[in-house]
């Protein structure tokens, strides 16, 4: 009896995949819809209610996201077939190990997301400037330069976890935004032309 031919990798993370992201997006249909709503009330109420879902989200999303460590765990049990055990972590949640480091980490996270706001109010001010192009590159090159290696070489070097890591994307935000501040105060973005001439002085 001949084996039934294996199915790809590739497919069978887009089988899986494309539920997700159907679903996630409609997330961004239901932002929109409210923006759509509120703008012919004016101006004011169309930034509060935008401004206010971005708000709302940077508040959730951190527990939002520590909850979804419940998938990554329920996948691998599920590999393994081990159902039952799905079932139950479903129910009664991670162990009392991953309790303590994830309240490691929700410590951490208040540094960098202090570090995270300084960065991106001044990127959105430098890409609403027009420097769209230097926060960018400002962003990839302390992406492979500075925190992959330093997170690497403090894990696998050096033997650290989870604080190291944490530290690790610490410090890339805290510099992150100390370039975006640098950039932002040395007034280049003053020099870019957004619409193509120059502007008419009265």
């Amino acid at each position: 009896m001949s084996a039934s031919p294996r199915r790809s990798p590739l497919r069978t993370l887009l089988t899986l995949a494309w539920p997700i992201v159907v679903a996630r997006s409609t997330q961004a249909v239901v932002g929109f819809a409210d923006a759509l709503m509120v703008a012919p009330l004016g101006e004011e109420p169309l930034a509060a209610v935008t401004t206010g879902a971005m708000n709302a989200f940077a508040l959730i999303i951190l527990p939002l996201g520590t909850v979804f460590i419940i998938q990554s765990f329920a996948a691998q049990l599920r590999g393994r077939g081990e159902l039952d055990a799905v079932r139950r972590y479903g129910w009664y949640g991670p162990s009392e190990a991953l309790v303590e480091t994830i309240a490691t980490m929700l410590a951490m996270a208040v540094a960098w997301q202090l570090f995270d706001a300084i960065g991106m109010t001044l990127s959105e001010a430098l890409r609403a400037a027009g420097d769209t192009a230097w926060c960018m590159w400002a962003r990839i090159a302390l992406a492979w330069l500075l925190f992959a290696p330093a997170a690497t070489v403090a894990v696998l070097v050096f033997g650290g976890g989870v604080p190291t890591v944490m530290s690790s994307v610490v410090l890339y935000l805290a510099a992150l935004a100390a370039v975006y501040g640098y950039r932002f105060r040395s007034g280049r973005w003053r020099r870019i032309d957004l619409v193509g001439h120059e502007p008419i002085v009265a």
